[in-house]
This record gives C-alpha cells, structure tokens and sequence, in this order.
C-alpha cells in the first residue's frame, strides 16, 4: 500500500487513469460496481498521498464513502477486491493535522468525563496482539449492552468498534445478528471522513480489514452478473437473452410461474389490499444432497407450495433431479 511505484497505488496507475471521465466510470458502474469502487478507494488514497485533505481528495472520499455505505459491510467482506485492505494504508500517517483535527473533534474519545466506559482502556485493547477475548467482553459489557444509545454520541468509533466485535462474532455463530450491528457500523463510517477515522488512534480500518480476512469462509463463483444483481431480474421479453447470465435465463423463466404462484397464495390465505407474497428458496448440490432434491420438491408440493419454490441447482445431478419433476430449477455452480 505504499503511494511509491511498488505499492499498490504504483502498480494500479494505468488502470485509474481509464476511470477518470464520466462516460467511463458509467460503463465501469455497469460492468464491475465493485471493482470501480476500489478504484475511487486508490484515487482517494493516491490524492491524500500528494495534498492530504484537500485537492482531488475530496472529491473522491465521499464517493469511497458512498459506496462503501452502498455495499454494505457483508458484500465487502465477501468480495475478493481487497477495498477494506485497501483502506488501512499507510498514506493516512503523512499529515500530523489530520491526528490533531481528529482530537479536536473528540473521535479519539480522549476527554475526561466520559460516562458510559473507560474508551482509552478500550481502545488500548487493540494495541496488544491478544486483543480478541478483552475486546469480545468490554463489547458485551454490562455498560454497552445496557447504554448503547447513549454510548454512540459519547464516543462514535469506540461505538464502532464494538459493533464490530460483535458482527465478527455473529459472522462466526449466528449470523441472525450481523445485520443489526453491521447497520449501526455503516451509520458512523457514513458520517465520518476517512482521513479522520484512520487518524483519530482507533485501529477501524485496520480491523475492518482482519475481519473481511478472518470470516471468509471460502470462495465462491458469482453465477449472476454484477449489473443482474443490481437490477434484479427482468422477463426474458424486457431482457435479451444473450446478454443474459445462465442463471438470470434459468430463473427469470421461472418468473412468470413463481408469481402467478405467489398472487394465487396470497389471495388464497389473506384478505384486504396488503398481500403477503411468498416465494421460497433452497439450493442443493453433492452426492449427500442432490439425490434428494426431486423428493425435497414432491415434499413441498404435499404441502401446497411446491409452485412457489426455486431450487438452486450447484451441480449437474441437483440439475437433473429438479427438472425430473419439473420444478423451478437455476444452474449455479458451488
């Protein structure tokens, strides 16, 4: 992450130099949303390098921003462009005002009369290389578990970090919570310039970073296109089908069946103009699993959803087995 011609930036020169003009960053928006963001990411960190906090920066800053609050922290953590690598960079330590304007505004949470926790010794937590189980108890503590609405104005980022501790530990155990302190993340990083954030002496970003490192369980094939994801899906008539992923052509055939099916239970099982409309999906793939996909589809159908269910196919034997009974089959890959 060096600014110099071996680090990052260096190496990535020629490539930020085609994302400069509007026609270009529109295209990049359609074909790699994700990969135009970790671009902006190094535009932003190659302007701080050359004139800290003014000039190009901040044009580029509140776009990083944006798209950071855009993706979301479960889409970064799981993307294989290194944008949260990327933002713990060593450029942040070249300007002294960035620190001084950081504790001015109070983000290092360094002034007395704190009421809700002892944020230093908190915040020290992080300077030791056994910080996992000391920050996993102060983020549980009695004192945020009880006060966190007040603790989120006294001390933003020390907020922050707790939340994300604790989105870690749900991306480990029970994943129901990670949205909850995932959200309350993204609310403080959406109000906070980077330059300040990497400067006020809490090791966010670095963090950020461990966490996208420490969770990813594996990688994965993305079987829809990025503009798909985006969008979501169109009728075949909307769409042309050559430009169409195999998984977009798979499910948006099954579309029209899928919501007839969804109207028709709705209408069946609730009164009044608010519908709740229903479609469930699973997916299946391996020797243990796919054999068992055509009885999984004959099991829904006894119990009357059978039409409102999309079976995600990972393999060629889940394939087989789904159209074997003509459910409402995607190819995928695992």
């Amino acid at each position: 992450q060096d600014p110099g011609p071996g680090g990052w930036l260096g190496k990535s020169s020629s490539y930020l130099s085609m994302l400069t003009s509007d026609a270009a960053r529109a295209r990049a928006i359609e074909e790699c949303p994700a990969g135009l963001l970790m671009a902006d990411a190094l535009h932003m960190l190659a302007c701080y390098s050359q004139e800290g906090d003014s000039g190009c920066y901040s044009a580029y800053e509140p776009l990083v921003r944006h798209g950071l609050a855009t993706f979301g922290l479960r889409v970064l953590m799981g993307t294989r462009w290194p944008i949260l690598d990327a933002l713990n960079s060593d450029v942040w330590a070249q300007f002294n005002s960035a620190r001084e304007i950081a504790q001015e505004q109070g983000l290092d949470c360094a002034r007395e009369g704190a009421t809700i926790l002892d944020w230093a010794r908190f915040k020290q937590v992080f300077d030791s290389s056994d910080w996992y189980q000391a920050a996993v108890d102060i983020a549980y503590g009695p004192e945020l578990e009880q006060r966190w609405r007040e603790a989120l104005p006294e001390c933003p980022l020390g907020f922050a970090m707790a939340n994300l501790i604790k989105a870690m530990l749900c991306s480990h155990t029970e994943s129901i919570c990670f949205r909850a302190h995932e959200t309350m993340l993204s609310g403080v990083l959406e109000d906070a310039p980077l330059h300040l954030v990497a400067n006020s002496g809490w090791p966010l970003l670095r963090l950020l970073g461990h966490v996208a490192r420490a969770v990813r369980r594996h990688r994965f094939q993305l079987d829809f296109l990025p503009s798909e994801l985006l969008r979501g899906p169109r009728l075949p008539s909307r769409l042309p089908e050559a430009s169409m992923s195999i998984a977009m052509r798979d499910l948006s055939a099954c579309l029209p069946a899928l919501r007839s099916a969804a109207d028709h239970a709705a209408a069946r099982l609730l009164s009044g103009t608010s519908r709740l409309r229903l479609v469930y999906a699973t997916m299946a793939h391996g020797t243990r699993f796919s054999p068992y996909v055509s009885r999984f589809i004959g099991r829904a159908a006894a119990l009357g959803i059978g039409e409102q269910l999309v079976v995600f196919c990972l393999d060629d034997e889940a394939w087989s087995e789904c159209k074997s009974v003509t459910g409402h089959c995607v190819r995928g890959t695992p």
